[in-house]
């Protein structure tokens, strides 16, 4: 039988069966009471008005964890700030054979508390510690450098409103206690 000749009966026994073949009236009831039996749909229930406040209570005390959390997050995470060119510097700590902190966990502190300080002065400061490891890039046609007499062991961001300020905020680096070498470097302004 072609494809055609399918298609034509299939129409032809449509029609003749269309017209003559009623369902049973009570199958629609039947079929869903026999479906809920089998526990595979549920009847319609109404929401009574105390189970709306029960699901507004539990969207609430959602979103209430959800924005503690993001609360929370914000809080313990460092603030990222941008600092202004002209009034922007950068701290670099250096370390040489000279460089001697008697005791690495009160250095840690001491430099901890001379950031809360300086920030508490209202100056915007960032900072951060090194690895010891580098990666050197030169020109190939560039002498080569004796890479042990100093090491950059960290460096600080900070926004002062003079070069003198910065200057004295640079002092106070716990850093210079340690026999340890601080730059300043001034943004470049173009």
């Amino acid at each position: 039988m072609t494809e055609e000749n399918f298609s034509k009966k299939t129409k032809q026994i449509f029609h003749q069966t269309s017209g003559t073949q009623k369902l049973p009236e009570n199958l629609e009831n039947n079929v869903v009471a026999r479906l809920q039996e089998e526990n595979l749909i549920t009847k319609n229930r109404k929401i009574r008005p105390i189970q709306y406040l029960k699901y507004a209570g539990a969207i609430a005390a959602s979103i209430l964890i959800f924005m503690s959390g993001v609360y929370y997050e914000k809080m313990n995470t460092p603030q990222d700030f941008t600092i202004d060119n002209p009034n922007g510097y950068l701290v670099l700590l250096h370390e040489d054979e000279q460089f001697q902190p008697s005791d690495e966990e009160q250095m840690f502190q001491e430099y901890e508390q001379w950031t809360i300080s300086t920030s508490g002065k209202g100056v915007n400061i960032t900072g951060n510690e090194l690895k010891s490891e580098s990666v050197f890039i030169t020109n190939e046609t560039r002498p080569p450098f004796d890479k042990s007499s100093l090491k950059t062991t960290g460096y600080f961001l900070l926004e002062a409103e003079t070069l003198e300020q910065a200057m004295q905020i640079a002092e106070e680096i716990p850093h210079v206690k340690y026999e340890g070498i601080v730059e300043l470097k001034t943004f470049m302004v173009r």
